[in-house]
């Protein structure tokens, strides 16, 4: 089994766009969402509307995916890819609608977390600045999780990269290119920015 990093694919694929302001609109001028990155589950959720625009990047970026990024840590789903996904994703987290242009997309919002126990500190590596409560993780240099324990782990987050990022294994890969979704990429560089 192998685990992969999920990304939009930028260079072909159009960036899913909410604003802090629309979120703020919607839900209330004190709601900040995922300030400290850590999953929380949203049972007020109002649903906002979002956008669909072209990299700055990329400039042929100009097709519609069915899987995207809100950032790097949320998954966003259009009907078709709901559809395919809805069922086997739903103990993994929780679905948020959005509005693009009147037709419902969905957050997938990944709920569930793995601890250090997941991860081959061996093989791993992070760094940090500071001490003691001004310590603060700025970097990961290496992650490598222990693939036994995450066999029959569709999607996760950890801690280990402060939530950052989405995880997967082979069958999320598998059940995402056999329904022939597109939009993004499975990056066995499980450590990089990129």
């Amino acid at each position: 089994m192998a685990i992969y990093r999920i990304r939009t694919n930028n260079e072909e694929y159009m960036l899913f766009n909410l604003t802090p302001t629309e979120l703020r609109a919607k839900m209330g001028r004190g709601f900040r969402y995922n300030i400290n990155r850590l999953p929380t589950s949203q049972p007020d959720w109002v649903m906002p509307d979002a956008i669909f625009r072209k990299s700055p990047n990329f400039k042929k970026a100009d097709k519609l995916p069915d899987i995207s990024f809100w950032t790097t840590s949320h998954m966003v789903l259009n009907q078709k890819a709901y559809d395919v996904l809805a069922s086997q994703l739903k103990e993994y987290g929780e679905f948020l609608p959005v509005s693009i242009e009147g037709i419902t997309y969905y957050i997938f919002n990944v709920l569930y977390l793995v601890d250090e126990s997941f991860i081959d500190l061996d093989k791993s590596e992070r760094e940090y600045e500071g001490e003691g409560d001004c310590r603060a993780q700025v970097g990961l240099h290496k992650l490598k999780f222990k693939e036994e324990l995450l066999s029959n782990t569709l999607l996760f987050k950890t801690e280990f990269d402060t939530y950052l990022n989405i995880f997967c294994g082979d069958e999320f890969k598998d059940l995402v290119e056999n329904a022939g979704l597109q939009g993004i990429v499975f990056k066995p560089d499980l450590a990089s920015v990129f």
